[in-house]
């Protein structure tokens, strides 16, 4: 059956002001075979639509029939059929018109449809194709894309990576020109960010998803070096075809882009009409798939009918798309090296969460930063690197496979690379460059994100170009870009760290934020400079300070927040020995503490030795306790969706136990430090929160993960016991109780 719907709405006058989804009328409902002399089906809901004729087609008012009599009228011309209204109130029914077709023989046939009202009306053309069958007794009609100012889709055969914008008539840009649509303007937008990387419109007037199904194979097939689809359909099917078909006809069209190992961008569509059913498809669909996701692409989007953007909304929505492409955009002019298929790949670079200058986001979603930072080690004849690994009886060393795959399972996903600073140096005219090569790139490939440090304590201004060759070279995969390592609070330092901030900001094409780290004794500094976006301190704590640490991250680190900064600590160890009875526990307490207020932690990690001290700064070892205990906060955080706050949260017994909470839309988490008993189970505690969401309280044991005790909770302010627990307990309030056991 060939279909075409629209729902042209008539308000003031008879004047056509909203067409709800896609004009022109040419949404594909389905094609199947059909046995000539054949019926095509036309399903309508305007107050007077007019059908030209195609060439061949022989219509009558014997084949004419109106599904709808005393309703609608159908009468003939010369040329073509006229439909209107006869009752006045045939808004919002469904007109179906039957017509035989004689004589059709195969071929390319063009045709128009003409939407009236009152006295305006338009005319939209469409084509017809239509092929014979292998058996020669049935022919096979589909509508094609109809062709009008944007011309016909020319599909490019280069070998240039690409970006699809796949969508219906708000992707195709109805019905502004195709300068003005979004693919042509996206295409502005990411070169002036320096990536090379070639958006096709692939958008189609009226398309449904099913309509998106017939054709994705096709699409894919026509191009070389597609990286990346902007999926943006579904709009047309809200009043036609069921939510579960939609999301259907949506997983396999994601189902066939993600086998040809191309990324996908889901775009939802909604107007005000649209139903929570709907709208939900597009949520199951980026959390079955872990998709970046751009929320409803028109709100906030000037439109000409309450659908299809203006001038000025396609430049709005385009940044809308363009905010969460941009993370994934992670090659310019050349491929990425191609990965293991057992090996993560970060496909984006970390940005600020734009609804909280203290968070971070990820390809779309919340990221929370648990990073790490180590001496690299160069050895033997072929300039191996190796890294210091688990030395727990003897000092130990392995590969950067097996280093970054262990702190990658274990969830660390941020590395701290520091020029010189126990590493290897790196000048213009280094013969090192191959080594740093393969150090970031090792890292990008398990999905680490990257702070990259260019001077070991002493910034020097007269090495712009050194600078310049970093920013360039790893424009690509570092996320934040840092001066200097731990300089000193002296005149000339801060006039070095000022001028050369401002140059990196003049050259990196992203704007990524730019940090510098103080010496720890000058703690904190420079977090005040107008030219750096992120405040990075370091930490050495003292050895015996397990019963404070939370309040100590309160204390030392909260406080930098004040002036809108994020603060992620770029080196956190203990003072005079990497490792001790409870340094396992520090980390614990310092990480999870530090979540909940906030703050990212770095850790300096020293395991090729678990005996390593040296006075002030021994470090930290991070061995396969740590690392277990880094892989519970991990999978807790992932829980938590993005829009969270630090929330109010009392306790009955704050003299034995310090609490600290977060709310979300999604729900409530708290975390609890039993400061003056790690010896034994602390009990008869209580907590007041005030939760937004009914559900399951679940209470988790951080040393483990193990699930203490879920019970259900209602929505408001309320009081709940606290399991007994050693040390400390986690909370986590959602509308289901699901559960690690």
């Amino acid at each position: 059956m060939i279909g075409y719907r629209t729902t042209a709405q008539v308000h003031n006058g008879g004047n056509i002001q909203s067409a709800s989804h896609n004009p022109p009328p040419s949404e594909i409902l389905g094609v199947s075979p059909l046995t000539k002399p054949h019926v095509g089906a036309i399903r309508l809901d305007p107050p007077k639509l007019s059908i030209v004729a195609d060439p061949g087609a022989n219509i009558d008012d014997n084949t004419v029939q109106v599904a709808a009599p005393g309703k609608w009228l159908a009468t003939t011309k010369t040329s073509w059929l006229e439909i209107h209204c006869a009752t006045g109130n045939c808004g919002g029914s469904f007109l179906l018109v039957k017509f035989r077709i004689d004589g059709l023989k195969p071929g390319d046939y063009n045709g128009e449809v003409k939407v009236a009202a009152g006295n305006d009306s338009v005319i939209l053309p469409v084509s017809l194709k239509v092929a014979t069958m292998d058996n020669g007794d049935t022919i096979k009609a589909s509508i094609g894309r109809p062709t009008d100012t944007h011309g016909t889709p020319n599909y490019p055969t280069n070998s240039n990576p690409k970006i699809v914008a796949f969508g219906d008539s708000i992707t195709y840009g109805y019905p502004l020109t195709a300068s003005q649509a979004y693919p042509n303007l996206l295409q502005k937008r990411i070169a002036s960010d320096g990536f090379n990387f070639e958006v096709v419109n692939s958008g189609v007037n009226g398309e449904t998803s099913a309509g998106g199904l017939q054709r994705i194979d096709s699409v894919l097939d026509a191009m070389r070096n597609i990286k990346i689809v902007v999926l943006e359909l579904g709009i047309n099917d809200q009043s036609g075809i069921s939510a579960s078909t939609m999301k259907q006809n949506l997983r396999q069209i994601i189902n066939k882009i993600k086998a040809k190992n191309i990324s996908v961008v889901l775009c939802e569509t909604a107007t005000a009409s649209s139903s929570g059913e709907y709208r939900a498809v597009f949520e199951q669909l980026k959390t079955e798939y872990n998709l970046p996701f751009v929320a409803n692409i028109l709100e906030g989007t000037s439109t000409s009918d309450g659908l299809h953007p203006t001038v000025s909304g396609a430049v709005f929505m385009t940044e809308k798309i363009y905010t969460t492409l941009k993370s994934i955009l992670i090659q310019r002019d050349t491929p990425p090296t191609p990965t293991p298929t057992s090996v993560p790949r970060s496909q984006g670079l970390m940005y600020r969460n734009p609804n909280n200058p203290h968070r971070w986001m990820l390809d779309g979603k919340p990221f929370y930063p648990i990073g790490l930072g180590d001496c690299v080690f160069v050895r033997g004849a072929n300039n191996a690197i190796l890294m210091g690994f688990d030395g727990e009886q003897t000092q130990n060393f392995t590969d950067l496979d097996t280093y970054f795959k262990a702190y990658s399972d274990a969830g660390f996903n941020f590395l701290r690379i520091s020029v010189g600073n126990c590493s290897f140096p790196l000048e213009l005219t280094s013969e090192n460059w191959a080594l740093m090569d393969t150090y970031v790139g090792k890292a990008r490939q398990y999905g680490f994100q990257i702070q990259f440090c260019f001077f070991d304590k002493n910034p020097d201004p007269n090495q712009l170009e050194y600078v310049k060759k970093c920013v360039e070279r790893y424009g690509k995969e570092v996320a934040i870009w840092e001066v200097a390592n731990e300089t000193y609070l002296i005149d000339a330092h801060e006039t070095a760290v000022s001028k050369i901030a401002k140059y990196v900001k003049s050259i990196d094409p992203l704007k990524r934020p730019v940090t510098n780290s103080t010496h720890p004794n000058q703690y904190p500094g420079f977090h005040d400079y107008p030219d750096l976006a992120l405040i990075s301190p370091h930490w050495y704590f003292e050895d015996n300070s397990e019963f404070s640490l939370d309040k100590d991250i309160v204390e030392r680190f909260s406080y930098l927040k004040q002036w809108g900064k994020p603060v992620i600590a770029g080196e956190v160890g203990l003072m005079s020995a990497n490792w001790s009875p409870v340094s396992a526990l520090q980390l614990r307490l310092a990480s999870w503490s530090a979540f909940f207020n906030e703050i990212g932690l770095c850790f300096w990690n020293t395991s090729w030795n678990k005996n390593y001290k040296t006075e002030g700064a021994s470090n930290i070892y991070l061995g396969k306790q740590e690392r277990s205990f880094i892989k519970v906060l991990s999978d807790f955080t992932k829980q938590v969706k993005g829009d969270e706050r630090i929330a109010k949260i009392t306790v009955n017994k704050p003299d034995l136990v310090r609490a600290y909470a977060l709310s979300s839309g999604n729900g409530y988490f708290a975390y609890l430090h039993a400061f003056t008993n790690h010896t034994s189970q602390t009990s008869d505690i209580s907590i007041t929160i005030e939760s937004k969401t009914a559900g399951y309280a679940t209470w988790i044991e951080p040393a483990t993960g193990r699930v203490l005790t879920t019970g259900k909770v209602s929505a408001g302010r309320q009081t709940l016991p606290v399991p007994p627990f050693l040390i400390d307990v986690a909370l986590k309030v959602s509308s289901s109780p699901s559960v690690k056991k």
